[in-house]
């Protein structure tokens, strides 16, 4: 054998040697990547990534789910805890990618997201009857430790929030209503006792729900109304950062 082939045979077992040490090194590594890092962007959170986890509470014989967000570390925490329900097609998840939770959680606030009865990852709890519905989001706000919430009620979940305002709105730090169901079989005289600060929230589009929604909750003491231009029904779904610039300001005019 020359020199010459002698330095190749060299150089080729070093490359060898190299290669396969390096390819080791690289599986080594992809097994021991914690695989939540590999998570779609549609995954359920965790906890040690987003700061957002996800629970089940127990509201009597219902099995409630819902998403977390407290503030992370270094974050002044505000004295306002804040509920997100959802809409009928909608669920606590919507609020996840929206973006609404980190939000808050970045500025300071506990909020939770919830899947009401019969919806989301709660689809197996039966809906409370028309009677029940009071008592049912007065036995959530306690499960969920929430202290005087504000409440941001989208469509649907008014059929919860405007029997409870009438009701129990003194426990409540503020309300914030999206073109809610269930306030067409309300009178005047209903919401004139009531004195929460309010912003009702409407799309410029929302020819239906929305304008009723402004007849009907501008009665409440304290209350304004905030139109989002170029949206419909579902106007904090089309626009999240026109939606978080209102609730920002919201939440900061209660400090």
């Amino acid at each position: 054998m020359t020199s010459s082939h002698s330095v190749l045979l060299g150089v080729s077992i070093v490359l060898t040697v190299v290669y396969t040490l390096t390819s080791a090194l690289a599986a080594d590594d992809v097994v021991k990547a914690d695989p939540r890092d590999m998570l779609p962007l549609t995954a359920l959170p965790d906890v040690n990534l987003t700061g957002i986890s996800e629970h089940v509470t127990n509201v009597g014989e219902r099995k409630i789910y819902y998403l977390e967000v407290a503030p992370g570390g270094g974050v002044v925490k505000q004295k306002q805890d804040v509920l997100l329900l959802h809409g009928d097609r909608f669920s606590s998840e919507t609020w996840l990618d929206l973006g609404t939770l980190t939000l808050l959680g970045k500025k300071g606030y506990h909020a939770v997201a919830v899947d009401l009865p019969g919806h989301g990852r709660s689809s197996d709890s039966p809906q409370p009857l028309i009677d029940e519905r009071v008592q049912f989001l007065r036995d959530l706000i306690s499960s969920l430790g929430l202290n005087n919430p504000v409440v941001v009620s989208p469509c649907l979940s008014g059929i919860y929030t405007i029997p409870y305002l009438q009701t129990d709105w003194k426990n409540l730090a503020g309300f914030i209503p999206i073109a809610p169901t269930g306030t067409e079989a309300l009178i005047d005289v209903n919401f004139k006792p009531i004195a929460v600060p309010t912003v009702v929230v409407v799309g410029g589009f929302d020819y239906g729900v929305g304008e009723k929604s402004i007849n009907r909750l501008r009665f409440i003491k304290g209350s304004h109304v905030e139109i989002m231009k170029n949206t419909g029904h579902a106007c904090y779904v089309e626009n999240p950062s026109q939606f978080h610039d209102i609730l920002m300001r919201f939440l900061s005019g209660l400090h």
